[in-house]
């Protein structure tokens, strides 16, 4: 922190928040306030979603350093890292870690004798989805109920306790140090024009290999379905899939083109590929018919699914 310039994020829609607000004009909105207060909201309420509680449990170091250089970028002093109250584990693990680095000189008064200080705090969601919103977030902080609040004043302009106020998710924090670390111009090559960067995708429990994944932006629905969760668990067809908790979508299989022999799900707007937003995909399944006889012998039972080497670079946590 000491030293440097405040980072520049070439394509900052790619760490962009659940309502999809570039970063960039977060940060800018705040006017460099010594006063700003940045807000990690680890209060992750989609039903199936759990890509923020894996970054907290497994590697809060890095969600620390993004929001190191989130104040160091607004000109903060505060900071508040919200973990939601289902997450004991999460709680914990961030707590050792902001301890962790304090002891290091990481936060604190001075930071490395720079004349910089950065207090950071953990604090315990109110088990509310509804407060996931900024200005019911602002509520829940300061001890009310986390219920909405009419805009303006903006949390830009008047959030926590009256101070500027910068909210990021946890997945926008932790993608922030390796877009410092290998530029702006190396991060927006990744993903679909308009849409760099990648995103976290969890796969439920139908799946025949769930778990979370990061896939590019414009990454096909097709193929985080088949080629990394594998399909549906069981001797099932994919009927439907859910994207993006309860305020997602349904789409469902479109019919095969002409000559194709392979379907893929397109959403309600016409779109197949990877959401910008939402990260939990569940699978809903219809039984598929026993065979009116058994394949000739010799012959597989399943058609082989055939790899290619254009697949999407996945990591699975």
């Amino acid at each position: 922190m000491c030293g440097c310039a405040p980072p520049r994020l070439a394509s900052p829609r790619a760490a962009a928040g659940t309502a999809g607000f570039q970063v960039a004009a977060k940060w800018a909105a705040t006017g460099q306030s010594p006063d700003t207060v940045v807000v990690v909201n680890g209060d992750e309420g989609d039903p199936g979603s759990f890509a923020d509680r894996l970054l907290m449990e497994r590697d809060p170091a890095r969600v620390l350093e993004g929001l190191a250089l989130a104040c160091f970028a607004c000109g903060a002093r505060q900071a508040v890292v919200l973990v939601r109250s289902e997450y004991p584990r999460a709680v914990a693990r961030m707590r050792e870690a902001v301890d962790r680095a304090s002891e290091d000189g990481h936060f604190g008064v001075a930071v490395h004798d720079s004349g910089v200080t950065l207090d950071v705090e953990v604090a315990r969601g109110a088990g509310s989805y509804a407060a996931g919103e900024e200005t019911a977030l602002i509520a829940s902080l300061e001890g009310s109920r986390g219920c909405a609040r009419p805009r303006p004043p903006y949390p830009a302009n008047r959030g926590l306790r009256d101070a500027p106020m910068v909210v990021n998710n946890v997945e926008t924090l932790a993608a922030v140090p390796w877009i410092v670390a290998h530029g702006g111009a190396a991060y927006a090559r990744r993903g679909a024009p308009g849409e760099p960067g990648t995103k976290l995708v969890c796969l439920s429990e139908r799946f025949a290999r769930p778990g979370c994944y990061e896939v590019e932006l414009g990454t096909p629905v097709e193929r985080i379905v088949t080629e990394l969760g594998g399909g549906l668990r069981g001797d099932v067809d994919l009927a439907v899939l859910q994207i993006g908790g309860p305020l997602g979508g349904f789409p469902s299989p479109r019919p095969a083109r002409p000559g194709s022999s392979t379907t893929s799900p397109r959403s309600s707007s016409g779109s197949r590929s990877a959401p910008t937003t939402s990260t939990t995909v569940r699978g809903c399944a219809t039984p598929r018919p026993p065979p009116a006889c058994p394949p000739p012998s010799g012959s597989p039972a399943a058609p082989t699914p055939s790899t290619t080497s254009s697949g999407p670079t996945a990591c699975s946590w």
